[in-house]
């Protein structure tokens, strides 16, 4: 029989084992009807048969299946071990998978359906700034973006694509919200992307002036749009009040360069204009930022392409930015996270929150450990007996880790149940506006959590199997030996410090970002919080209502002003903390001005009368604009205290004058000085700000604000709904916000930290917990006889207490030391995403101490209580 041979007659046996047990049966008969040989003389035909299958992998199979089977009668027996084991495993893998997928999606996976995505290149910009030194950005404005296209040409593919925003679709028979972007025509191509059905951008729909009204939309969009997607090809659907033409359907599995889905790609052409200025090409205003991505198979086409990019963005002059000889091209991967571009303070609590998911992984996986130690120690008897009966150590050690594995695989169908929860969770925490085109566990996810739990199991059996194949068969199988059992209980109490030191760590790191989050709340912005919001109506096409609006939103302040539960109203062209616009001012006599530090220079904003009233910013002195402030009266202005103080430091700012663009322009008066209040972020330091009057410009508004009593919001909005239809044409709702909702995603690294590793410190407490109070009860157990032989000499309950309780806490004391430690040394880690605390913080270190010994107490003081109630006679007559 040749070697393949013999290998497909294993395989073949070992696939069909009852097939070939009749095989040898009547082999076997056939030789006994040859030799005319009884049944005797030809000996038992039993033994032989189990000697031929013995030489098979039939065997091996054989015993897989008798030592399967007795580690599921183990799992049945010890229902409250297999509960404990499969939580600790379920909530420690899940949540260390849910935090790993969300970073490996972020940050590695490249996008799906792109072809060699090694070769792509994303374009950064890095410029000078003055507050951080440099800033590195993945998008540019279109005159940049267009300069560096032509300087490239043919030689590297390139293209340019927007960041995706939320739109209204509207098919012949639906209306829906999607997902927007526009594209240059060469974008498909560069990426590798071929159309399911029809077609992509071709170049004659590339001219910039002339809007080519045709889509590309997503499958998933088509699925559902139409109840044939294939149907959508040659559909029309309405976006931004323009009707374009569905030419052709991507891939199942593409949604786009970066993590939010794209449901709709449209030629770069039909970019919208600025809503304020319709008339003027929106290319030629360079408000619109584009990504930029190219294809490049060698290092000498990356060097001209970063040596290209650098001298065409150089060249370009930049509307409200000064020019700066030190910009640059840098290229990076085309996975956003792991460009130069620095992470997002949310991203940066996420690889943190990992970290400490980890650590959670690591006090469940010695939790685990313990209880299986746990375990063997209390099966000493029966494993000597199953030894003394001859079944070999190789034998039984293969059995317990069997039996771990068991215990594992339950844990991990909880850990998939978990980390798909959990994942969710985080996802909409993390990133709550990004469109996820898939589930939060994929094939990978799923490999880490089948990968951790095997390990944590394996390492786990094999220990417990060590230490009871190390215990003597002859002093286990003794009546009362406890010695040999007694022999873990210094690797359980180890394993009980760890624990309880990572937990420490935890609770200080929860309790950093719950002390940092109510400092940064107590932080004021300037302006009044609650009770506000902004109003902005919603339009398919919003730049063709701007005359409309100009004079909507003052007879809407008019009519809500006489609203029940409207205290105020105002508007504005820029909603507070929202934004800001920048114009150079000259004061007269004055040859240079004075710069905050950190600051680029004044910012200002337009508004209406009453703005100041509404947002709760008081003035310093001076007046409100008034209804005579109009475009036939002087200009005047209301300047914020930081900006009087430093343009006129010791007078008063009032009756003073500054110009805008150019010094012989007319001068501006200063009618009004203001309390600070913050451009942008709640962590701000001072800056100079001014605000003209709407009334003496011909901007219009943007945001109706409002200030409202408590509990009318919802009503307030319904009103202005109704106000607004009776001002516009064609609008589609009244969008409106809070500031809270404004400042929430500056709040949201802080809340992030509370919430995420607040989550995962309450979790390794219940493991602690569960781990202080096993190994108290095992060793509370473990002296059954001595606790009967105390109580019958006269020892008193709380003697019997004191005892069990001090031994528990001899263990969670050093935990608590180790974990202070730990939190000393690696507070670091996490100092820079605090404010107002130090991670060495006295208060939190004290709080997290006491909550862990309330928890070392609480762990012990069952088992103790168990054992104090020990009748003495019945513990004596048993050992």
């Amino acid at each position: 029989m040749s070697f393949l041979d013999a290998w497909r007659h294993r395989l073949s046996v070992l696939l069909k084992g009852n097939s070939y047990d009749d095989e040898v049966r009547r082999e076997m008969a056939f030789h006994r009807e040859l030799d005319g040989a009884g049944a005797n003389a030809f000996g038992n035909a039993t033994y032989y048969r189990e000697e031929v299958r013995h030489t098979t992998l039939l065997a091996w199979t054989d015993r897989l299946k008798q030592d399967a089977t007795y580690a599921i009668r183990g799992v049945r027996r010890s229902p409250g071990l297999t509960v404990a084991v499969t939580l600790t495993l379920g909530f420690g893998v899940g949540a260390t998978a849910a935090m790993l997928s969300l970073l490996d999606r972020v940050l590695l996976q490249p996008p799906a359906a792109i072809t060699r995505p090694n070769e792509l290149r994303r374009l950064y910009t890095d410029d000078a700034n003055p507050a951080s030194g440099r800033l590195v950005w993945p998008t540019t404005q279109y005159a940049r973006f267009h300069a560096l296209a032509n300087a490239i040409g043919d030689r590297i593919p390139f293209a340019g694509f927007t960041n995706p925003d939320s739109i209204d679709i509207r098919t012949s028979n639906a209306r829906l919200t999607g997902r927007r972007s526009f594209v240059t025509p060469r974008y498909f191509d560069v990426l590798g992307i071929r159309a399911a059905r029809g077609r992509l951008f071709v170049d004659n729909e590339s001219d910039i002036g002339v809007p080519a009204r045709v889509a590309v939309v997503s499958d998933a969009f088509a699925r559902r749009a139409f109840v044939n997607r294939w149907n959508a090809l040659g559909q029309s659907v309405s976006i931004a009040g323009n009707a374009f033409t569905i030419v052709g359907i991507a891939p199942s599995n593409f949604t786009g360069v970066d993590l939010d889905a794209v449901d709709v790609w449209l030629p770069a052409n039909n970019y919208p204009p600025r809503p304020d200025l319709p008339s003027i090409p929106w290319y030629q205003l360079d408000f619109s930022v584009w990504n930029m991505v190219a294809r490049v198979t060698d290092p000498s086409g990356e060097a001209d392409l970063v040596a290209t990019g650098t001298n065409a963005i150089r060249a370009v002059a930049v509307p409200g930015y000064s020019y700066d000889s030190t910009t640059r091209v840098r290229p990076g991967p085309i996975v956003l996270g792991a460009g130069p571009m620095a992470l997002s303070r949310d991203m940066n609590v996420l690889i943190r929150v990992a970290c400490v998911a980890a650590i959670v992984l690591l006090i469940a996986w010695a939790n685990v450990l313990n209880l299986l130690l746990l375990r063997s120690s209390q099966r000493a008897r029966e494993i000597a007996v199953r030894r003394a009966l001859g079944v070999s150590r190789r034998r039984l050690m293969g059995q317990l880790v069997i039996e771990a594995l068991a215990f594992a695989i339950c844990g991990a169908v909880l850990a998939g149940a978990v980390a798909y929860w959990v994942g969710g969770i985080v996802r909409y925490l993390v990133l709550p506006r990004v469109q996820w085109p898939t589930g939060p566990v994929d094939a990978r996810t799923l490999l880490f959590i089948g990968g951790a739990t095997f390990v944590i199991a394996l390492v786990g059996g094999v220990l417990s199997a060590v230490q009871s194949l190390s215990f003597d068969v002859l002093e286990s199988l003794k009546v009362g030996a406890h010695s040999t059992a007694r022999r873990g209980n210094r690797l359980r109490e180890a394993l009980l410090v760890l624990q309880i030191a990572l937990c420490v760590m935890l609770v200080v790191g929860a309790g950093l970002f719950i002390r940092s989050l109510d400092a940064v709340q107590s932080i004021g912005v300037g302006y009044a919080i609650d009770d506000r919001i902004f109003l902005r109506p919603g339009f398919d096409d919003p730049g063709a209502h701007a005359a409309e609006l100009a004079t909507a939103f003052p007879e809407a302040a008019r009519r809500l002003a006489t609203v029940p539960g409207v205290v105020s109203v105002a508007y504005s062209a820029t909603p507070p903390l929202q934004g800001a616009t920048y114009q150079t001012i000259f004061v007269p006599g004055r040859d240079s001005l004075p710069r905050l530090q950190g600051d680029i220079g004044p910012s200002f904003n337009r508004v209406s009368a009453g703005f100041f009233r509404t947002m709760g910013l008081p003035f310093r002195s001076g007046r409100d604009f008034s209804a005579a402030d109009s475009r036939e009266s002087a200009p005047v202005a209301i300047i914020s205290e930081s900006m009087a103080r430093a343009y006129w430091p010791g007078e008063s700012a009032l009756g003073k004058c500054f110009s805008l663009l150019k010094r012989e322009n007319p001068c501006v008066t200063v009618v009004g000085v203001v309390a600070d209040a913050h451009r942008y972020m709640m962590l701000e330091g001072r800056v100079m700000q001014f605000f003209l009057p709407l009334s003496q410009s011909g901007a219009s508004a943007r945001d109706l604000i409002i200030h409202v009593a408590p509990g009318a919001s919802s009503r307030v909005v319904r009103e202005a709904d109704v106000v607004f239809r009776g001002l516009v044409t064609n609008m589609l709702d009244v969008r409106w916000r809070t500031i809270e909702s404004v400042l929430e995603p500056q709040l949201r690294q802080w809340r992030l930290g509370v919430t995420l590793i607040g989550a995962l410190a309450l979790l390794a407490l219940l493991v602690s917990a569960v781990g202080v109070y096993s190994v108290v009860a095992y060793a509370a157990s473990q002296r059954t006889k001595e606790i009967g032989v105390r109580i019958a000499l006269g020892a008193r309950r709380e003697n019997v207490l004191d005892l069990i309780v001090g031994d528990g806490m001899k263990a969670v004391g050093i935990g608590l030391v180790l974990g202070v430690a730990g939190t000393l040394i690696a507070g670091r880690l996490i100092a820079a995403m605090l404010f107002g605390v130090t991670p060495t913080d006295p208060g939190v270190l004290i709080a997290a101490m006491t909550t862990l010994s309330a928890v070392g107490i609480a762990g012990c003081l069952i088992p103790a209580f168990r054992a104090a109630s020990t009748d003495p006679m019945h513990a004596l007559r048993s050992e």
